[in-house]
Formats: C-alpha cells, structure tokens, sequence
C-alpha cells in the first residue's frame, strides 16, 4: 500500500453512522465493494489509518493526486451509477440489514463528502470526514453532435460526340425452308417360332439276368496215414560204419595224439 494523503483531523469533522464514526467501518464497506462492483473499481476505496490527530490514507496505486478533471470524474460517476443500482435493490427488501446497508453506502459516497484522486489512469476516493467539496460535478454530455459536411460532388463534363453517318443494313433473304427427309419406318422384328422338342422315347429296362447258384464243391476225407509220409529212420551203428570208412585218417591221428599226451604225462611223474 502507498501512503498519497494526510488529513488533520482539527479541520475536517469525522461523520457518524449509527453511533459510529464512519471511517471505522473500512473494512466492511471495502468488502462489499470487492464482491459485488465491477473490478475495475475493486480499490477505489482509500485506507485511512488514525494517528495523533492526523489521518494517513493509502492505496495500491501510486501517483495519486488530487484532481477535477473530467475523465477522472467519468469514471466516479460511473462508479457510482452502478453503485446505485445495489442499494435500490436493497431499499426493496424487507431485511432490517438491507436497510442498515443503504445508509451506510449513502454516507460513505456522499458525494460532498468525497475527494477525488486520480494517477491518470485509475481513481481513488477519500472519505468519512464532512469535506463540503462541491467539485466533483457530474460532467455533462453534449448529445448533439454536429454531422461533418459532406463535399458537394463535382458532375461529370460531358462529351458530345458528332453524330455519325449509318449505312442502311440490307436484311439478308431468307432462306427456302428445307425439305427433311421422312424417318423410316421401323420393320417389326419377325420372332422365331420355338421348335418343338421331341419327347424322348423310353427305352425298354434290361431284363436283370438271376444269377446262377455256385456249385457245391464234394469235401473228400484223406486218411492221416497217406497225408504224412513215412520217415525212414537210420540206426546209430549204420552212422559209425559209414563215418570210420570215410574218416579214418582222422581217426588214427587222434589216437596218435593221445598216446603222445599218456606218453609225456609218464615221463614226467
């Protein structure tokens, strides 16, 4: 906050509402502006803080001084329009606190009692002490607004051309209509007649053939004795005949062998 105004108390009079001085209700006058005015005058209300008879007043903006020009007090009055239009809505309520309300916004932007600061661009309002400050005048819009004269527009110089010889156009002669040549006429198309389908002729079914029985086949007994031939068996001793006469050699070879082998045992014992 930026400190812009200090006010001696010993020459302004502090105003009351409802057995309060009026600059003690800051806080809850500042809330309802916040909340229910457009933001673009969220701080137009200056902070005032009281020390040793003199009253210091702050604001967010910087550059502010105080002044009667009349695009700071268009912006005031406009506040103050819409302003207007909360404490008429709460005048029409039956609540004893609406009613508290519109004392308390009346007295605070008395118009008298308010002094104007502006930094160009944004406005900030003191208030609470009985100023008399007949300045702040609603500026007055002039309606009529004079129409810029329009040029009178220069015409055009015209030009006369001479007038021109024309030659008559001989119309050209008609032609004799042509004779179109007649459409032919459209031959009908002979449909052929559809040829008859013989009917095919059935043909006798092939007479099925029985079918002749198999000949039994006559089933003969064999007797066992002629069915197995008869085995014609060899005694032993045939077997070692035949065997010494072929392989007699072999024979005494062995028995040669034997005798040697008795003969080495004896020799040795």
């Amino acid at each position: 906050m930026n400190q812009f105004f200090t006010l001696s108390t010993d020459k302004f009079v502090p105003i009351s509402y409802d057995n309060k001085h009026l600059f003690n209700t800051y806080e809850l006058v500042n809330n309802f502006i916040r909340t229910r005015i457009s933001s673009s005058f969220k701080n137009i209300l200056a902070k005032p803080i009281l020390e040793n008879h003199q009253v210091d007043w702050y604001s967010p903006f910087s550059g502010l001084k105080e002044t009667v020009e009349v695009a700071a007090q268009r912006k005031y009055f406009a506040f103050k329009d819409e302003l207007q239009q909360h404490i008429a809505n709460l005048s029409r309520s039956n609540d004893p606190n609406a009613h508290y309300w519109v004392g308390l916004l009346q007295k605070v932007f008395e118009q008298k009692d308010n002094i104007l600061f502006t930094n160009g661009q944004d406005i900030c309002v003191v208030w609470g002490w009985a100023f008399d400050n007949y300045q702040i005048q609603r500026p007055e819009i002039d309606a009529s607004q004079e129409k810029p004269q329009e040029a009178p527009m220069e015409e055009p110089f015209a030009v006369v051309l001479p007038p021109q010889e024309t030659k008559p156009v001989e119309a050209p002669t008609p032609e004799p209509p042509r004779e179109e040549p007649p459409l032919p006429e459209e031959e009908e198309e002979e449909t052929p007649e559809e040829e008859e389908i013989p009917e095919e002729e059935e043909t006798p079914e092939e007479e099925e053939t029985p079918e002749e029985p198999l000949a039994e086949i006559p089933w003969q007994e064999t007797p066992l004795a002629e069915a197995l031939p008869q085995e014609q068996g060899k005694s032993f001793l045939e077997f070692l005949k035949e065997f010494a006469a072929t392989y007699w050699w072999f024979l005494v070879l062995l028995l040669a062998l034997i005798s040697a082998v008795f003969f080495v045992q004896s020799f040795i014992y």
